[in-house]
């Protein structure tokens, strides 16, 4: 069964009877063929030069050429051409001649029309053949020239070694890795360049099946015998029945240094923000015994509890003495609570918690300050809520910082909300919000690291560490949840606390 030929068939008739040439042309145009005639040698020899042909149907007798002869000169010109000879004496010899001389078939004159079509194409099918094999060897030269590119552009090392030990290839990658120029490094045992040889590579790799590779560590050694650390990844191939191993190397050395050094800073910073945070514990700690006496003799000057004080004064700056010193306390209270959650000491007292007293407790820790600058504050609970499962402590000390830090940044007859309710998602939130001056975009992120305070025209005149909203941040993150802040200049801002559902209590039936 003959192969379809979906490409032009040229065919050039060679036969000095002009007659037959073109009788012979017609009839193989009347079956599909493009048909072109030479007359002799020459033009025969120009247009497989010109046209191309890939069958040439050749008369034997050409005057004083013979086709026997003219056959390899065609093929010289076309090395593809198939040949058919076509003659009119029938004679053993020369048919044998036609083929040695490169004729694919021989056929004797007169040739019927089914005759010389079958034997063209049996021819068009060898081209066929031989265009997919032609195909084939250049998508192969293609598909190694891409690989062989790759091979040596990529910037890790690769080898193929034999199961005995021996690199039977590798990259220039390799090359640079390993110290070698390009032909002292094939037939090597790989004991050279990887000590441990065969047995480091399958350590390394823990090879387990054929198919399978990974990344692994070992010791590679350069020409100059300098030991270096390696990654190593390792597999397993079959080619020609026999298994080999394929291994990419990079060397590792600098990375393993930076990761060294970077582990030894890690290391280094963590002892001394242990030391900071101890240091700034103790400090704190020691702070408050002079502190408290300076609270209670002030509270005891402005009561006169042993007599009138004799101008008032005295009692004036009593009562600066006895605000500033809660203040400084406040602060004080504020670091050391940073310095025990960064040091990993704060630890909880986890309880039942009523969120309606909740709320009211920390609201009236603000309310004088609120009333001072007639800011409104607002509530906004459901009359039910829930009970939580926090540190009351804790997250009395979230609110009052969040409610402080909205009254100290909202001007008179501003207002101050505080809402808590269960979301749709099913976490508890608290939210606190304001009308006051606002923070700019660019410095929300600033406000939430501690110390973070944001200096500007909006909060130049406002005194504090900037730890409020830092510390309660954190303080909301050990409870498994999560502060964001959302804000606008001129506008207000918005403070967001959310609890997992699992702080949420079921009611009592």
């Amino acid at each position: 069964m003959s192969l379809q030929v979906e490409y032009e068939k040229r065919v050039l008739v060679v036969d000095d009877d002009i007659d037959f040439a073109d009788s012979l042309s017609d009839a193989l145009s009347l079956h599909g063929f493009e048909v072109k005639t030479a007359n002799n040698a020459t033009a025969a020899k120009e247009e497989v030069e010109l046209w191309n042909p890939q069958v040439a149907v050749v008369d034997n007798q050409l005057g004083a050429t013979r086709g026997v002869d003219l056959i390899p000169q065609l093929k010289e010109r076309s090395p593809q051409i198939i040949c058919v000879m076509i003659t009119a004496y029938s004679v053993i010899d020369a048919a044998i001649k036609s083929l040695k001389a490169g004729a694919s078939d021989y056929l004797r004159k007169p040739i019927s029309p089914e005759e010389i079509v079958r034997s063209l194409n049996n021819c068009f099918d060898k081209v066929q053949l031989q265009d997919r094999r032609v195909r084939a060897e250049l998508a192969l030269m293609e598909r190694e020239a891409k690989l062989n590119a790759i091979m040596d552009n990529v910037g890790e090392g690769i080898f193929t070694i034999s199961r005995s030990g021996i690199i039977e290839s590798s990259n220039p990658a390799a090359h640079r890795l390993f110290g070698y120029d390009v032909n002292s490094m094939t037939d090597v045992n790989v004991t050279t360049v990887i000590p441990g040889g065969v047995t480091a590579l399958e350590a390394a790799a823990d090879i387990k099946t054929d198919d399978f590779s990974t990344a692994g560590w070992t010791v590679g050694r350069r020409k100059s015998g300098e030991d270096f650390n390696m990654e190593l990844s390792v597999g397993r191939a079959m080619f020609n029945d026999q298994h080999i191993y394929i291994a990419t190397m990079r060397d590792v050395s600098e990375r393993l240094r930076q990761q060294a050094e970077l582990q030894e800073a890690k290391t280094e910073a963590e002892i001394a923000n242990r030391a900071k945070s101890e240091f700034l514990a103790n400090v704190s700690h020691e702070l408050r015994t002079p502190l408290n006496a300076v609270l209670g003799f002030s509270e005891m000057l402005q009561t006169a509890k042993f007599g009138p004080l004799g101008h008032d004064l005295y009692l004036e700056y009593a009562n600066f003495i006895h605000d500033s010193g809660e203040h400084l306390l406040a602060i004080i209270s504020d670091i050391l609570d940073v310095s025990k959650i960064e040091a990993g000491k704060l630890v909880m007292q986890e309880d039942e918690v009523d969120v309606s007293r909740l709320c009211d407790s920390a609201m009236s820790l603000v309310k004088g300050r609120a009333q001072g600058k007639n800011i409104s504050l607002i509530k906004e609970i459901p009359d039910d809520p829930p009970d939580i499962f926090v540190d009351p402590r804790i997250m009395k000390q979230i609110l009052i910082n969040l409610l402080s830090n909205a009254v100290k940044f909202t001007g008179e007859e501003g207002s101050v909300t505080l809402e808590a309710r269960v979301t749709d998602s099913g976490e508890f939130r608290f939210v606190v919000s304001d009308n006051g001056i606002g923070i700019a975009e660019d410095n929300i992120a600033s406000v939430l690291l501690p110390f973070g305070q944001v200096h500007d025209i909006y909060t130049k005149n406002h005194e504090g560490t900037g730890l409020g909203l830092p510390l309660a941040k954190r303080l909301a993150e050990i409870h498994d949840g999560t502060l964001t802040l959302t804000s606008e200049v001129d506008v207000g801002t918005s403070v967001v606390v959310d609890l997992p559902a699992a702080r949420i209590l079921p009611k009592s039936a």
